[in-house]
């Protein structure tokens, strides 16, 4: 009784203690600093260890923890107030938190799984096919979707079908599976550099490109030009060099691994009203983001100002 009794209390002690971490650290690096740092670059290094400290130990929730800085930065005489409030409203952080939003309701509704699976039925049932056929999925969803989210929403059904695929495909010793599975994750990272907000350093280099002199603005249809070439060159590139060179599969077709995802997109049925629904909204915030303007050619935010009055 005793034993079961202490575990709450300990819990509570260990969360305390992980909680004070934050504020010694961080005091412990102001102190550390060198003396010819400046005030306000030894408070931000107090702010920063700080809130890190709490990231790390999930002493709080961690969108709480990511408030400390509009606290203390203008406590400790950093900045204003008003300086430390903005960079939580900026523009290319609700852009961020809108693709986050739509990655979500797309993982929720399941849309993620029949684009998959619509697409890897598509494409052919031989290994080398079915390697193409994940890198490309993988790649396509990333240019949307964060790539960490992506690689998650698919390995299940990577797996599934390398199990079912693996004996009969003549690639022994787990060859298919991490074929399968390397795919995922090199068609996520390289299908992030195709969109805008296909993964959060697109968006910091945009900010980085807006603070030059003079500032250089990038938005969706000056990033895409740059950006979905690479993905057209290098999703081919990967999959030739993975299935042919780094990890060989046969070209030969197998019945398992096309059987396991036709049963699964099957098992789907038809589309539901919630896929639907977020499919419309999927394509229309899509557009919306391209044509919206900005590039010397005309777009609905140029109609929205003048219907403004501004």
């Amino acid at each position: 009784m005793n034993s079961s009794g202490s575990q709450p209390s300990t819990g509570r002690g260990v969360k305390f203690g992980a909680i004070l971490l934050g504020p010694v650290f961080g005091l412990l690096a102001y102190w550390g600093a060198p003396a010819e740092l400046e005030e306000a670059a030894r408070g931000t290094l107090l702010v920063t260890v700080w809130t890190v400290t709490w990231w790390v130990t999930e002493a709080i929730p961690i969108p709480a923890a990511s408030l400390v800085p509009a606290v203390l930065l203008p406590l400790l005489g950093v900045c204003e107030a008003s300086v430390a409030a903005k960079y939580y409203s900026h523009h290319l952080i609700l852009l961020l938190l809108g693709g986050f939003l739509l990655a979500r309701a797309v993982e929720c509704s399941g849309l993620h799984r029949r684009i998959a699976l619509a697409t890897l039925t598509t494409v052919g049932s031989s290994p080398r096919r079915l390697a193409f056929g994940f890198l490309i999925t993988s790649a396509m969803l990333s240019m949307w979707i964060s790539n960490t989210a992506t690689t998650l929403m698919l390995m299940p059904i990577a797996i599934s079908v390398a199990i079912r695929t693996e004996k009969s495909a003549g690639a022994s010793g787990g060859v298919f599976t991490t074929c399968l599975l390397l795919c995922t994750a090199y068609g996520a990272n390289v299908g992030g550099i195709g969109t805008l907000i296909g993964t959060p350093p697109n968006l910091i280099f945009t900010k980085n490109a807006e603070e030059l002199d003079p500032p250089v603005l990038i938005d969706f249809l000056h990033w895409l030009p740059f950006g979905l070439p690479l993905v057209l060159i290098f999703v081919p590139i990967i999959g030739f060099l993975m299935t042919r060179f780094l990890l060989p599969l046969p070209a030969g077709s197998s019945r398992e691994g096309m059987d396991s995802l036709m049963e699964e997109r099957k098992s789907l049925g038809k589309m539901s009203s919630a896929e639907a629904r977020v499919l419309g909204v999927f394509i229309c915030t899509a557009l919306l983001w391209i044509t919206r303007g900005g590039t010397g050619l005309p777009g609905w935010s140029g109609l929205l100002a003048g219907w403004l009055g501004i």
